[in-house]
């Protein structure tokens, strides 16, 4: 089959994808910086430089295997385990010991030990994916992306509803209405420009915070 390094849908995807990854590493370094007290330093050094490495270096592997196989996905950042990890692992030990980096390197441990366990899982994988209900599998990832992702962003949506409602509209016009844009636009691409533009023009105007 013929390679095909863009088609159509890649650009919406991306920004889709993009906006998804960024999200997640804004609460890497405000999970870090409360919850297990990480300094500045760290963060930025670590966590949040893998992060990204790991996302660009999965977008690759993906796109390198695109003939073989199109109804897969370029993976993003885990977020139950990202909630496990700083809420369960790391904030637990920064709590008893008042030691951040002990704190980090017991999340390091856990990540290691949980790359084991999926690797060994990857054998059985397909077996379970046929024979587990996908309700069922998609369930805890929905309630996670509703109860820690996406309250604390709506409760901002009202809070600034002059610069976040029209982004939002356009978000679910492009994407649950699948309202197509002239010339091809992405909607993701066209939300975020409107939402700066507005928060711009506010500013300029003396209409309040950002």
């Amino acid at each position: 089959m013929r390679q095909q390094w863009l088609v159509r849908g890649d650009i919406d995807g991306f920004f889709g994808l993009f906006i998804d990854n960024l999200l997640q590493l804004m609460l890497i370094v405000i999970l870090c910086r409360t919850v297990c007290k990480l300094p500045d330093g760290l963060v930025t050094r670590s966590p949040f430089c893998w992060a990204i490495f790991s996302s660009v270096a999965s977008a690759a592997a993906h796109a390198s295997h695109r003939p073989q196989r199109r109804d897969g996905a370029a993976l993003r950042i885990n977020t139950p385990s990202l909630f496990a990890y700083i809420y369960l692992i790391m904030g637990p030990v920064y709590r008893q010991t008042q030691d951040p980096t002990l704190a980090w390197q017991a999340g390091l441990f856990a990540c290691f030990a949980s790359g084991v366990m999926e690797t060994a899982g990857a054998f059985v994988a397909d077996w379970l994916r046929r024979y587990t209900p996908r309700a069922a599998l998609l369930s805890a990832l929905a309630g996670i992306a509703i109860t820690f992702i996406a309250m604390g962003f709506i409760f901002q949506l009202f809070a600034s509803p002059a610069i976040a409602v029209i982004p939002m509209l356009m978000i679910l016009f492009t994407y649950a209405g699948r309202l197509k844009l002239p010339m091809g636009l992405p909607g993701g691409l066209l939300a975020v420009l409107l939402g700066v533009a507005i928060a711009w023009a506010m500013h300029a105007m003396g209409y309040g915070e950002w």
